[in-house]
């Protein structure tokens, strides 16, 4: 079971990672409109069955039978009541996104992209560019039955997306920066699944990056408002919350350079995503568990209650 196997783990750390109530004015930003920002992680992986496995049978989600992109890509995953995590692999290699995903499992596993939810997807798209920011779209996503996968089948759909000149979507580039790995999207929301483990929404996402001034100065350049200073000595690091809808974005630079956010940016030579928070209706042996990313396919997971 998800508790036993982590016990370990919850004794170790104890973070303050979590979004809290702060959070819930950003959902009125004109970056998201009447969006819910925060939305979906995609977590690229080599062996999409394997990994289903691992999120249903270890970590306790139910798991939905995904489908295959036009751009040469297939997911599944959990879905929660807000957000989900998107397992990620390439069906073609040749193909935009296919070819994005394929490199970058050259030599991880792990976090890739952002989705932040936003409408209406135009006046994103627009606001971003009168901010000076070279962006891609809106571009229309869809998604197709994919026969090889024979789980409850998720509902299928369409949606309008907006990407930054570098990002990883709808662009063909790995994320260099961490607001390389975000992109805005507006599609119809789903009913979550009840899963397991009581999961109910994906809170916040962590960025590792090299330089959080920096960082928090691009963020804001966006539309993004900074909430709280973290210290986060576990990690080795300190951190900033960046308000996103109803949610946060945690940006996390190393300050020791034997711990987990500066061992993180090392291997993957670049900045990007390293963890995600999931708010929980019942933990039963402590108020946060977190579970390293040996476990998950490369990404930190922290499941909290509030």
């Amino acid at each position: 079971m998800l508790f036993l196997i982590c016990l370990f783990f919850a004794s170790m750390l104890d973070l303050p990672m979590r979004a809290e109530e702060q959070a819930k004015d950003a959902s009125h930003s004109i970056l998201f409109g009447s969006g819910h920002g925060i939305d979906h992680v995609g977590i690229a992986v080599r062996d999409l069955e394997t990994a289903k496995k691992t999120y249903r049978d270890v970590l306790g989600f139910a798991v939905f039978a995904g489908g295959k992109h036009p751009n040469g890509t297939r997911n599944s995953g959990p879905a929660l009541e807000s957000g989900y995590l998107e397992l990620i692999t390439f069906w073609d290699r040749t193909k935009t996104e296919g070819g994005v995903v394929a490199n970058f499992l050259e030599k991880h596993e792990g976090a890739l992209f952002l989705g932040l939810d936003v409408s209406p997807v135009e006046d994103t798209a627009k606001l971003l560019r009168t901010r000076g920011f070279n962006i891609q779209g809106p571009e229309a996503g869809s998604i197709s039955e994919d026969s090889e996968q024979h789980d409850q089948p998720h509902i299928q759909g369409s949606w309008r997306l907006v990407g930054l000149e570098t990002g990883p979507v709808p662009a063909a580039h790995l994320p260099a920066k961490s607001t390389d790995a975000i992109f805005f999207i507006q599609y119809q929301p789903w009913v979550g699944t009840v899963h397991p483990n009581t999961a109910k929404k994906l809170s916040s996402v962590w960025m590792g990056v090299r330089d959080l001034e920096a960082s928090v100065r691009e963020y804001e350049s966006m539309g993004f408002r900074p909430a709280r200073r973290l210290a986060v000595p576990q990690l080795g690091a300190r951190g900033q919350e960046i308000e996103a809808g109803q949610g946060t974005i945690l940006l996390l630079q190393p300050e020791d350079s034997t711990r987990r956010v500066s061992a993180f940016l090392a291997e993957r030579g670049a900045e990007g995503i390293m963890g995600v928070s999931i708010e929980v209706g019942s933990l039963q042996t402590a108020r946060s568990l977190f579970i390293p990313p040996e476990l998950t396919h490369g990404v930190w997971i922290e499941f909290f209650q509030k």
